[in-house]
């Protein structure tokens, strides 16, 4: 193996790894010596020693597909596969430490070759899906070469090809997530090499089918928000394939995960920002009810978000607490421990959400930057926001409309009255926050804040009174509707059968007749036309 240091400086052979003969005990050796070597990057000084040796560059050159494995690397195929699993392994972790280095060793080109050369090998692998992972942690710093390179094509062959296993399609669809943000050149090889109908192929999900797992299902969703969303183009191109439309089949299926449905409506939010999206949103409906709308998409969404919350709500929806109408009831630690309903769910926020939104997110920001205190905690009323679907259904609402809305019951028309006052008791939370954050530290604010405080706090809560009484006056004319649908079904089923009994009662006065005027022995025939019987004779027996 000493031949292998004819590519690499003359420094290199300080290091104890040249020194190392191809015996099996050599071998071992060399794996713990690599590995060792990673461990020095987690100081400047390991770094600057691991670029001096050219230590990136020897891993590439494992990777490297022009390489002669026979002659300039003195191992067995066996021994070659597992350096180049251990290389791409390690490269993993370097290459974020050393960029630099990684693209002086024409890393980009190196290792999608190696990518390439290797799509077509069978399970379990190991040496694809790591080339797989160094792409997916390389492309954000080398987007624009791996683009110039050819890599979305090779990526959107991947998406397309089903037999491929769903772990390599799915850091297939991250990449060209990263790939494409924010990258113009990107965006539109994405949009020419057909990526808009590969991606919506992958919007399915079935619990029962490993091939569409949630992972797969996110990541698809995430690729759309980057090589999509936001370019005019592939908005229309989308909206044309009715990506709209797979995107709503999609949050309709029965028992999808959170996370899904939370990634999907944030995207859906972003695409409204189209001027034809509305329409095309407004349109759809449920391939398993012809009368569900979107507008029960989302309202089923805000439920769930609700009932993860332990909202304090009756039930029939009405507002329980008029002090913090959105709050969820408190609960102890214990409970959150032992996987009850905690007090602001921890569900999990991918993706990005449109700006709209995020204007709370800038207000508690401000918030911590402003306080003095310690700036990675958040108030919890903005945490809300990025914690549940809250707010994304809010937006949806505020851009969709909130009235034209046929076929919905009654919890869902009180649920779509507070979520036209979402804002205004979001921005109340923020407002009693900033009144307890005041009370704690023992700041009397001066006295204009001091009543436009406590102004605000009367007004939310009178507001929310009002919130209660409309709820409340929805759900009796729910109620009245629906005793007077019931008792006009009950007339019409006793007019019903007031109808039945008097054509029955007809049809046997009827037969009645009828059998009398053709009875051969009845008495009235045997005498005869006109003949009347005598008594005795009208009791004969016959």
């Amino acid at each position: 193996c000493a031949r292998e240091t004819a590519r690499v400086p003359a420094s290199l052979p300080q290091l104890p790894l040249t020194a190392l003969g191809c015996t099996e005990e050599d071998f071992e050796m060399k794996k713990l010596l690599w590995n060792l070597v990673l461990s020095t990057t987690t100081t400047p000084d390991g770094v600057a020693a691991l670029i001096s040796a050219s230590f990136v560059r020897v891993l590439l050159m494992y990777l490297d597909p022009g390489a002669e494995r026979g002659t300039l690397l003195q191992w067995t195929l066996h021994q070659h596969r597992e350096l180049q699993v251990l290389a791409t392994s390690l490269l993993f972790h370097l290459a974020a430490e050393v960029p630099a280095e990684f693209a002086a060793g024409n890393g980009p080109s190196l290792v999608i070759d190696a990518f390439v050369q290797h799509l077509d090998e069978p399970p379990p692998a190991a040496l694809r899906s790591g080339l797989s992972k160094l792409v997916l942690n390389t492309a954000a710093l080398f987007a624009t070469q791996y683009g110039e390179l050819g890599l979305v094509a090779v990526l959107l062959s991947i998406l397309k090809d089903a037999t491929l296993e769903v772990k390599l399609r799915r850091d297939a669809a991250l990449t060209l997530s990263v790939l494409t943000a924010e990258n113009a050149a990107n965006q539109a090889e994405f949009l020419l090499e057909g990526g808009i109908d590969a991606v919506i192929a992958l919007l399915n999900f079935d619990m029962s089918d490993p091939e569409r797992e949630p992972t797969i299902v996110l990541a698809a969703i995430d690729c759309i928000w980057s090589a999509v969303v936001g370019i005019i183009e592939s908005e229309t191109q989308f909206l044309r394939a009715d990506g709209v439309f797979a995107l709503l089949d999609l949050l309709d299926t029965p028992k999808l995960p959170a996370e899904i449905t939370n990634h999907g409506l944030g995207v859906i939010l972003d695409l409204l920002d189209h001027p034809y999206t509305v329409a095309y949103v407004r349109r759809w409906r449920s391939g398993r009810d012809a009368e569900r709308s979107v507008a029960h998409l989302l309202l089923e969404a805000w439920e769930t978000s609700q009932a993860e919350l332990g909202v304090a709500l009756d039930r029939h929806g009405v507002i329980g607490n008029v002090d913090t109408p959105l709050a969820p009831v408190a609960v102890s630690d214990d409970d959150e421990g032992e996987g009850g309903a905690p007090a602001f769910a921890a569900v999990a926020q991918y993706g990005r959400t449109a700006a709209f939104v995020l204007e709370l997110e800038a207000a508690a920001a401000a918030e911590a930057d402003g306080d003095g205190g310690d700036g990675d905690e958040v108030s919890p009323a903005i945490a809300d926001v990025r914690a549940n679907m809250r707010a994304k259904v809010f937006a949806l609402f505020c851009k969709l409309g909130f009235q034209g809305h046929t076929g919905l019951s009654c919890r869902h028309k009180t649920a779509l009255r507070l979520i036209l006052e979402y804002f205004k008791y979001k921005v109340g939370e923020v407002w009693t926050e900033i009144d307890a954050e005041l009370e704690a530290e023992e700041v009397r604010p001066i006295s204009p804040d001091l009543t436009r405080l406590g102004t605000m706090h009367e007004y939310i809560q009178q507001s929310a009174v009002n919130l209660q009484t409309e709820q409340r006056a929805v759900v009796a004319r729910e109620q009245e509707r629906e005793l007077k649908a019931e008792a006009d079904m009950y007339h019409m089923i006793m007019e019903k059968c007031r109808l039945m009994r008097e054509a029955a009662a007809a049809d046997a006065a009827a037969a009645s007749d009828s059998t009398t005027a053709h009875d051969p022995v009845h008495p009235a025939h045997v005498a005869g036309p006109g003949a009347t019987l005598s008594p005795r004779h009208a009791m004969r027996p016959r």
